[in-house]
């Protein structure tokens, strides 16, 4: 079993986010039940009791009531079952989660989960000695509940042997529709198995709570990350599923502003770990009057004392320290005022102090002329002040007038520049590798190591510098970097965004069978691409769709962050690739498409072209293009996008995000790959035609080419028929023959059952995918 390498020593290092505020704000209650069965005597399990304590664990930390139970036989499972759900009844909840993890199995299309202490020769015996997972479901039935969540860990290799009934040798469970506010979760797809894992726990637990742990997720996003990362480490072999009717506003586990009702404990260690290197006085009083006996009053104490004599050093430095801290949480408004009062003193330094601020608040308000105004004002006061000295970097660079922005960062970082907080130093120290990275990356590398030797805490000189470490190739050293500075990257999610594409980059370069499939098709690709051919078309069906697959060109910037994080157009462009196929896309290769400009000595601006876009999105049969830009403007990103069909050249979809602040392409990435999905299913619906009926089977022309996956519903439609009006015909319409539900799924065709059947199906019957 692989281990992130970010999975952190302390779970409340990663969630401290989600509980500081200067106010707790307490949620509704969050209840759940947790079943692991492992002592199985006909097939034992290693992994579900450690399954259940590490999920337990996890969702404690999180803010549910965990009630977790291990190795229950039918009676004690369907006791604890009926206890959870009057739970959920008399309390006011606002989210319950069922999880199992053992072994689980379907019959006649019913789910059961299989307590431990029985033997099962054939259906029969299922149906009476397991427990029916509508009884879990029933506690989430009206719709009351709006964010319910039942995940079932319980696809895991078949238990029943050559001695019990074959329909019992299935493998996996059935699909089933969601209650409405209901979120349910399969290790695997509907009919599939589920790997137990080598290591502590089972592949699809350990990422699960992996992603529960990630700040600033939906529901939603969680699973699909989940699904991404399981899919990736078991080479596709594990696809787990979700069947989702949640209502209502997004449901956060991990919510990014939001004081979570944790464990006393966790909340109190993780309130301090976030503010132990706080300059504010403010923090640690807040600390003493939440926990006048916690564990950290005596270190509290001596902070307090330490600042308040550092104030008499440097007049205003606390109450600018606590303006940088609204500032950085994008509270203009405060930070403002909080500066604006320092200025009102008489005290020069605590006036100069207040006008550094301003100017940064300004600059990050987009208001760049005022901001150079106050910088200059600063700089009347003290010409090494760093702060002003970067905020004219700033400005210069907005204007376009970059030799001038270089001769304010050097003074800027220059050693007699002067900072009152480390942080000031490293962030010229960052824009400074930042000028530098394209045109001298050894002096970008030297500003990155050096603005991480002047703040621990620099996230943005740590991911540049393992990006640019793997721009040239360097990939385990790119990863060093980031293993030696889990104390911030365990908490970022670039961090962890980019660690994440940095091993699957690894692996996929060691993965020789690939390189060749890949080598080969460049060969016949480049022939075609001399010759401006495309891939040939199957054109003997006009009905039948064929397969799209979308080839994502990337993102160009169009303009350069100076303070911020460097590489975002390359890991936007991957995590939209990957959230593409969380959303069921077929996507291009990206190795194949980089193969081929090398080949072709071309390089990736070459895809600003838009004939070069189209031939190669042609030649590596996507019948879509996706490709856009990243304009940088002051304080926000503007993210643009097109989609391109390459057969008409008609733009599908074209849409501009714009991201305030600093921007993360691991949410972004989100939204347009599901924007492009909506897209792509509504400019190419999937429809295709029954090739075979036999008794209660159906084979339908689609397989997994078209996107097809098992338990999606397809409507069966007769030829079309006239409509008249007055004697014309003003129209046609397709004649409803019932509809059919996918059970699985090959590359060329699925297998399928009827779920409503009006008139004789018959081969040649048309069939169309329902949303």
């Amino acid at each position: 079993m692989k281990t992130s390498i970010f999975k952190p020593i302390y779970i409340l290092l990663l969630v401290f986010c989600a509980l500081v505020s200067a106010k707790s704000v307490a949620l509704e209650k969050r209840i759940a039940l947790v079943i692991g069965n492992s002592d199985y005597q006909f097939a034992p399990l290693k992994n579900p009791v450690n399954d259940a304590e590490t999920m337990a664990s996890t969702l404690s930390q999180l803010g549910f009531e965990v009630d977790k139970y291990t190795d229950l036989n039918r009676e004690q499972m369907e006791s604890v079952i009926g206890k959870f759900g009057q739970r959920l009844v008399n309390s006011k909840v606002e989210a319950g989660l069922f999880y199992f993890a053992g072994h689980g199995v379907s019959v006649k299309g019913v789910n059961y989960l299989i307590p431990i202490g029985e033997g099962y020769s054939d259906e029969s015996d299922v149906e009476s000695k397991a427990v029916d997972v509508s009884l879990v479901m029933s506690n989430f039935t009206g719709g009351k509940l709006s964010n319910a969540f039942v995940v079932l860990d319980a696809c895991r290799n078949n238990p029943f042997g050559s001695g019990t009934a074959s329909s019992l040798r299935q493998d996996g469970l059935s699909r089933m529709m969601a209650p409405s506010g209901t979120l349910i979760a399969y290790a695997t797809i509907p009919g599939a198995t589920a790997s137990d894992g080598a290591g502590d726990n089972g592949l699809y637990t350990s990422h699960l709570v992996n992603s529960l742990r990630v700040p600033g997720l939906s529901a939603e996003q969680v699973f699909k990350r989940t699904r991404e990362r399981v899919e990736n480490e078991s080479n596709n072999s594990q696809s787990p599923r979700e069947e989702s009717s949640l209502k209502g506003a997004d449901f956060y586990f991990l919510p990014l502003d939001t004081n979570g009702k944790i464990m006393p404990e966790a909340v109190e260690l993780a309130y301090w770990n976030s503010i132990v290197d706080s300059q504010s006085v403010d923090d640690f009083s807040a600390y003493l009057a939440k926990y006048p006996k916690g564990q950290f009053v005596a270190l509290a104490q001596n902070k307090i004392a330490r600042a308040e004599q550092q104030e008499l050093d440097k007049p205003g430095i606390i109450r600018a320290a606590s303006g940088y801290a609204a500032l950085k949480k994008r509270q203009f408004d405060k930070a403002r005022k909080i500066f604006e009062k320092l200025t009102d003193s008489e005290n020069e330094a605590m006036y100069v102090r207040g006008i550094e601020g301003l100017a940064l608040v300004s600059f990050e308000q987009g208001k760049v002329d005022e901001a150079q105004e106050f910088a200059n004002e600063v700089l009347d006061y003290n010409d090494k002040s760093s702060v002003a000295l970067l905020v004219k970097a700033r400005v210069a660079f907005a204007k376009g007038k970059a030799d001038e922005a270089s001769d304010y960062l050097n003074s800027a970082t220059a050693k007699q520049s002067t900072a009152d907080f480390s942080w000031q130093r490293a962030l010229a120290v960052v824009s400074k590798g930042n000028a530098n990275r394209e045109k001298n990356p050894e002096v970008a590398k030297k500003a990155y190591q050096q603005a991480m030797q002047i703040d621990k805490y620099s996230v943005s000189a740590v991911t540049n510098l393992a990006t640019l470490l793997r721009d040239e190739g360097k990939q385990e050293q790119a990863l060093n970097v980031l293993n030696a500075n889990q104390h911030v990257a365990t908490q970022d999610r670039i961090a962890q965004s980019l660690a994440f594409q940095i091993q699957q980059e690894q692996k996929e370069r060691n993965d020789l069978e690939r390189q060749k499939q890949i080598d080969n098709s460049v060969k016949e690709l480049l022939t075609r691409f001399e010759q401006q051919k495309s891939q040939p078309q199957d054109t003997s069906d006009p009905w039948t769709s064929r397969p799209v697959a979308i080839s994502v060109l990337g993102f160009q910037e169009k303009s350069v962050p100076l303070t911020g994080r460097i590489g975002m157009a390359d890991l936007l462009s991957q995590e939209m690739q990957r959230e593409l196929r969380v959303e069921n896309v077929k996507v291009v290769d990206r190795a194949l498409i980089d193969k081929i400009l090398n080949e072709l000595k071309l390089t990736s601006s070459a895809l600003a072209d838009p004939q070069t876009r189209l031939k190669l999105g042609r030649l590596t049969a996507a019948r879509v293009i996706s490709f856009g830009n990243i304009y940088y403007m002051n304080n926000k990103t503007l993210v643009s996008f097109r989609l391109i069909d390459t057969e008409t050249t008609q733009i599908i979809k074209a849409v501009t995000e714009t991201i305030q602040g600093e921007f993360d392409p691991t949410l972004i990435s989100a939204t347009i790959a599901q924007k492009t999905a909506e897209a792509m299913a509504k400019a190419y619906p999937r429809q295709g035609r029954i090739a075979m009926v036999e008794e209660d089977t159906v084979i339908i022309n689609l397989g997994r080419d078209h996107n097809v996956f098992a338990g999606d519903l397809f409507n069966v439609l007769g030829a079309p028929q006239e409509v008249k009006f007055q004697g014309k015909v003003i129209g046609k319409k397709d004649p409803d023959y019932g509809q059919l539900r996918i059970a699985s799924v090959q590359d060329k065709m699925a297998f399928a059952v009827p779920i409503e059947k009006k008139g004789d199906w018959s081969q040649n019957l048309r069939v169309k995918a329902s949303f």
